[in-house]
């Protein structure tokens, strides 16, 4: 999986030189050929999506993480327009990675020693899908 940046650099007139970088997942930068282009939006960023195991199972950790930050964006909002807010909410937060995220990364990390080499992952994957679907739950409910 490859994240491809655009990065635009003004030159005479109303083009723009556009440079591509392909990040890697092996942390290397591929510079491709320049473009010339006449739009004016400089910095774009567009996620090529691959479909292999180590990116499904990034894309599963996205998204616990996005619904995780989309739950307690929406839970800050309501409490702060409320006036409840209270420390015990972000602990709660903090409660839910020890008891969620921790537990997926440690699944993922003993794969080397699983001699079948897909019961962990699939562990991995149910328990993303479980977290997930709370997550996608307690969304609803605050809106109820």
């Amino acid at each position: 999986m490859g994240i491809l940046f655009f990065y635009c650099t003004k030159d005479k007139g109303a083009f723009f030189y556009v440079l591509f970088y392909e990040y890697s997942v092996n942390k290397t930068f591929l510079t491709l050929s320049p473009a010339v282009v006449t739009s004016i939006s400089c910095i774009k960023v567009v996620i090529k999506m691959t479909f292999t195991l180590s990116d499904w199972m990034l894309y599963t950790m996205w998204a616990v993480f996005g619904l995780m930050i989309l739950d307690l964006l929406l839970g800050f909002i309501k409490s702060f327009w409320k006036g409840t807010l209270t420390s015990d909410f972000i602990l709660g937060y903090l409660k839910d990675l020890l008891y969620y995220v921790i537990p997926l990364n440690f699944l993922i990390s003993m794969f080397p020693i699983d001699p079948t080499g897909w019961i962990l992952i699939a562990f991995f994957f149910v328990g993303g899908l479980a977290v997930a679907i709370k997550y996608l739950l307690d969304i609803i409910k605050k809106f109820k």
